[in-house]
């Protein structure tokens, strides 16, 4: 996937992140970041895309948070680039967020290995992901989802992204399946089934619409010191 359509898919992601379903899922992604507060915390952070008022960023308590997009239009990105080529040193950040991450890139051309080599070892990569078993799923998969549908994304399998990280030497700390609110577009209806978020965790009349995976890479340390010869990469100060 080229620079262009990167950032294509990524300014259509941050468009839907503004909209009433995606300020709601993004209300809902804060509340199961929230239960995970012992371990998301350090000092730095690093966020893959723009996703609308990032409305969890100001909850989690590190030193320095960083949000890195293809877009160099992006007011509120610390740095421009494709996450396929993060430019960053070899394990400098505590935590990665990662919203949506393999589906804007699907499973051939995901950046798993540049999230891998910058990700602390002992660090947390934090996945959101739509369930593609649910609504959400689905109804992207047949006709696209409005802005989703623009940018092509691509629902993964937990499962799979799971089996793909533990491969890497990556253990789960915590995964939640949450936001049981069909796909609705407008504000009136999405507002009648919030309900089903909590219905949905006694009740489960249908799967989730999304997914929060943490994972926790398991890796000897390095010395902060020690780095491949002629890799030239940036350490956010």
């Amino acid at each position: 996937m080229n620079l262009d359509e990167q950032r294509y898919k990524y300014r259509a992601l941050d468009d839907w992140f503004r909209t009433p379903q995606g300020h709601h899922l993004g209300e809902a992604w804060t509340v199961q970041l929230a239960q995970c507060h012992t371990c998301l915390r350090g000092d730095r952070l690093l966020q893959i895309g723009l996703c609308g008022d990032n409305l969890w960023l100001d909850s989690l308590l590190f030193n320095q948070k960083y949000v890195f997009t293809p877009c160099s239009d992006a007011p509120k990105a610390s740095f421009v680039g494709s996450p396929q080529a993060l430019p960053f040193h070899r394990n400098s950040m505590d935590t990665i967020l990662a919203p949506m991450t393999c589906e804007i890139f699907g499973r051939d051309s995901h950046p798993l290995d540049e999230i891998d080599r910058v990700l602390k070892p002992m660090g947390f990569a934090v996945f959101l992901g739509i369930n593609p078993l649910s609504l959400w799923g689905m109804a992207q998969s047949l006709y696209g989802l409005p802005g989703f549908g623009r940018a092509s994304i691509i629902p993964t399998s937990s499962l799979l992204l799971r089996r793909a990280l533990r491969a890497r030497g990556y253990h789960q700390e915590a995964f939640e399946a949450f936001y049981y609110v069909p796909p609705f577009q407008d504000e009136l209806w999405i507002k009648k089934f919030l309900f089903l978020n909590d219905m949905g965790k006694l009740v489960s009349f249908f799967p989730a619409g999304f997914y929060c995976l943490v994972m926790q890479k398991y890796q000897c340390p390095l010395s902060p010191l020690r780095r491949v010869p002629g890799e030239v990469f940036l350490l956010p100060g």
